[in-house]
């Protein structure tokens, strides 16, 4: 069964009104947002056939990003900046408890970085003068940079992309949003290493961006064929130190070439995916606590709070996060009670407060 998506939240820059409740109230009472053209100042319109265009009035983006932020960017990313920040509220989207690498944005838009654009290139033109061109002005006028402006002032460092296809494309970006959402994009990484080169530092960068990101993932060493014992146990070696983090994940070792131990591939694979989906009951958890042999602090008890990855919380008598060693113990066990296979798990810790440092009711 596919995942559900729903909309959370709504931020809108129209020709009816700025923000939602203003939007909606005008679109209630059936008000149009199509008036005579303002907005080119002196410009003579009267040779022209059309004169009338969809406008945003009365908008002024220091009253909602800071003034340098403002004018650094074209008037359709200032849109974007305001209605993301007030979609992201409405939404209740708190991005200090979010994943950044799990957090995407992604725009439709037909057409953007005209006004700073014909500003520049005049200027330009006029001035003869190219040192005169804003150090903003290629960067400001490509379209994704909206896109990119809204994942930097939020944070957001998962999917970024900025799809423009005339007048759909509002409607593809949603569609883009929903199936990155419903696939998750990818539930289980295999980072490819060439055994004839060692562990490079590039395979730990992508390893990490792996984890971090919560992704199952899977060590598989390519040309294994091509390097002799000693070597074989360096690598081995090199690879567990270089990339520590990833302890959980299992290594295979094959060679594309003739096909060796390839086939042992899909079969961790699919373990490292059903790992990652995996359940466990609370009273299954419960019962694990009891098994432990741990004095730190007293667990309560343990809950599965959600899959891909899996994480969990532990209730305890103490406020405050366990050291990390404390916190390794933790997991390392749950992996050898329920498997776990490829995955990272998260824990979290919820103390029990004490009296005096509990808020006082009012």
């Amino acid at each position: 069964m596919a995942t559900r998506v729903v909309v959370t939240g709504l931020g809108i820059i129209s020709p009816i009104g700025i923000g939602v409740a203003e939007f909606w109230k005008a679109a209630l009472e059936g008000r149009s947002g199509i008036s005579a053209i303002t907005s080119f100042g002196d410009f003579p319109m009267e040779t022209y056939r059309s004169r009338v265009a969809g406008q945003i009035h009365h908008f002024n983006p220091t009253q909602f990003l800071d003034a340098t932020r403002a004018e650094r960017v074209d008037r359709y990313a200032q849109f974007a900046l305001v209605a993301a920040k007030e979609a992201v509220t409405d939404a209740g989207l708190r991005m200090d408890q979010e994943k950044p690498h799990r957090v995407g944005v992604i725009v439709g838009a037909g057409m953007g970085g005209m006004v700073m654009g014909e500003r520049e290139i005049t200027q330009l033109y006029e001035s003869r003068r190219p040192h005169r061109v804003h150090p903003n002005f290629i960067p400001t006028i490509t379209l994704n940079s909206a896109s990119g402006i809204v994942a930097m002032a939020h944070g957001a460092k998962g999917p970024n992309l900025t799809i423009s296809t005339a007048c759909s494309s509002s409607a593809h970006a949603l569609g883009q949003g929903l199936q990155c959402i419903r696939n998750g994009q990818a539930d289980v990484v295999i980072v490819v290493m060439d055994a004839s080169e060692g562990v490079l530092g590039l395979d730990a960068t992508i390893s990490g961006y792996a984890h971090e990101g919560g992704r199952s993932v899977i060590l598989c060493v390519n040309k294994w064929d091509l390097i002799d014992a000693a070597k074989k146990r360096e690598f081995e070696e090199n690879l567990r130190y270089q990339i520590k983090f990833l302890e959980y994940a299992p290594s295979i070792y094959i060679s594309a070439k003739t096909g060796n131990s390839v086939k042992h591939l899909f079969p961790v694979i699919r373990e490292c995916y059903e790992s990652a989906r995996k359940r466990v009951t609370t009273g299954e958890l419960n019962r694990f606590v009891e098994s432990l042999n741990f004095e730190e602090r007293k667990i309560l008890y343990i809950t599965q709070a959600g899959v891909k990855p899996p994480s969990f919380i532990l209730f305890t008598d103490k406020a405050g996060p366990l050291h990390f060693s404390d916190e390794r113990y933790i997991v390392n066990q749950l992996r050898k009670k329920f498997g776990f296979s490829g995955t990272p798990i998260e824990l979290k810790i919820r103390g029990r407060l004490r009296k005096k440092d509990r808020p006082a009711l009012k």
